[in-house]
């Protein structure tokens, strides 16, 4: 079922990214939530969970990572930020920086590995570092594009992207959408 779902979200981004329309949208919807559907009857018949079990599963998530929108709004520093988010998930015992799929597109990975860096503290204070570390990770891909050792080619080109991901998260630009 992962090739179909896989296929079936990426149609859903497209038409959520291209305007299709409301038939577009709703039918890319439809075909995202029948495959999702489908997955959940797949584990029911094999007794491992139910729709019922997967609701309650989210439902009790979303109330304990979200109290100022479930609960009381007693979250004392910006409670709807990405800072409070992780802090809420790191109380479940999670790492902060944990949780960024290994499925993701390397891109949009790269740039969800920058958030979760720079909300413990390991960032640039403004795009100008950055800039500089990207600059710093092209002369080092220069130098091994001289080399023509390929290991080092491919390790300081991954160096040099994962730095653009960084820069165009500190321009507020992801960068999956710029490449687009």
């Amino acid at each position: 079922m992962r090739p179909y779902l896989l296929e079936e979200v990426y149609e859903l981004l497209d038409a959520m990214e291209h305007d299709a329309g409301e038939d577009g949208l709703e039918g890319e919807l439809g075909d995202a939530l029948f495959v999702i559907l489908l997955i959940v009857q797949i584990g029911a018949d094999d007794e491992r969970l139910t729709l019922d079990s997967v609701a309650q599963r989210i439902i009790a998530k979303m109330v304990k990572r979200h109290p100022h929108v479930f609960g009381d709004g007693a979250d004392d520093e910006n409670p709807g930020g990405i800072a409070a988010w992780e802090a809420r998930k790191q109380s479940e015992g999670r790492s902060r920086l944990a949780g960024v799929p290994r499925s993701l597109p390397a891109l949009l990975r790269a740039h969800r590995q920058g958030e979760k860096a720079a909300s413990v503290g390991f960032d640039w204070t403004e795009a100008a570092h950055v800039m500089d570390k990207v600059s710093e990770e092209m002369e080092e891909l220069r130098e091994a594009i001289e080399s023509k050792d390929q290991g080092a080619i491919e390790h300081e080109l991954g160096d040099v992207l994962m730095s653009l991901a960084s820069l165009g998260r500190h321009l507020e630009t992801p960068p999956e959408a710029a490449l687009r």
